[in-house]
């Protein structure tokens, strides 16, 4: 799971930097958002309301189900706004600050940091929440997607990371 998270940020941080007509829409969509002029929000909710469920169970899975729903969505929150400097700042001042050409490597880099930074933040987040006098256990999936051709989980699991999962504290076995 954490690896299509990283996946995740990473198509996010590419779109927020691209040059391109992709990148050019989502500054419109910024500007709408400090500036709402003619855009229809029930019809933009609609377009992105799958990637924005697709990001809530990411963080869930990575969180675990000791994380309330308040908890995941200012996970959510914070994620979004770390990949949206990249709309923010002009990319010369990203350079500048990071004395490196903004490239495809700059952005594969930072967007591995985000993944490590929010990675940290929602370990320590329930780490926190360790404390409660709540006993939280696991099942991990025995496959994702459950039926290959049929379903877009947004990654793969398989044997081997299920043979991983299975002996971490709290894992009761297979769901």
């Amino acid at each position: 799971s954490e690896e299509r998270f990283r996946n995740r940020i990473y198509a996010m941080v590419r779109k927020f930097c691209d040059a391109g007509k992709k990148g050019q829409f989502i500054r419109m969509y910024l500007m709408e958002l400090t500036h709402p002029v003619a855009l229809n929000h029930e019809k933009w909710r609609k377009l992105f309301e799958p990637r924005h469920l697709y990001l809530l169970q990411l963080i869930r899975d990575v969180a675990g189900p000791g994380a309330t729903e308040e908890d995941v969505r200012c996970c959510e929150l914070s994620i979004i706004n770390l990949c949206r400097g990249f709309l923010i700042l002009n990319p010369s001042d990203v350079e500048f600050m990071l004395q490196q050409p903004m490239n495809d490597s700059l952005i594969d880099k930072m967007a591995d940091h985000i993944t490590r930074f929010s990675l940290a933040g929602i370990r320590a987040m329930m780490a926190a929440s360790a404390h409660i006098p709540l006993k939280v256990e696991y099942l991990i999936s025995s496959s994702v997607p459950s039926a290959a051709g049929l379903e877009t989980a947004g990654g793969e699991i398989g044997p081997d990371d299920v043979a991983a999962l299975l002996p971490l504290p709290h894992v009761l076995g297979l769901a």
